[in-house]
């Protein structure tokens, strides 16, 4: 009863690691998406203005920066989407090569103990 009760706690805590870890994941790849949107629609308009012969220069070198900071900002946030969805994978073969066989084990250990009463 008492390895039951383990058992289940050790699962409970795998199952919550792994859906944070999921949620993080999610979290990532919508701030890398929200981040691609907005240096898209920056490089966008900076091409229409370059294009206007009555745009000021400013508005054009202003434009310009604005898109390659846009621009970094999506690296940055691509870098941590790869990392995060590195990890995630990295959690996931973990729990299929060692946490899911350890648990079988455990629980076909239990289950010969509880035939033998």
């Amino acid at each position: 009863m008492k390895e039951d009760r383990k058992n289940l706690f050790v699962r409970e805590t795998i199952l919550k690691a792994w859906e944070a870890q999921l949620d993080s994941l999610k979290k990532a790849r919508a701030n890398y998406v929200k981040a691609g949107k907005e240096a898209q629609s920056i490089s966008e308009s900076l091409e229409k203005k370059k294009q206007d012969p009555k745009v000021k220069p400013e508005v054009v070198s202003q434009l310009s920066s604005k898109s390659m900071a846009a621009n970094d900002k999506r690296d940055k946030l691509d870098d941590t989407y790869k990392s995060t969805l590195d990890a995630t994978n990295e959690k996931m073969d973990n729990y299929y090569s060692q946490e899911q066989p350890k648990l079988l084990s455990e629980y076909q250990q239990l289950k010969k103990i509880a035939l033998t009463l």
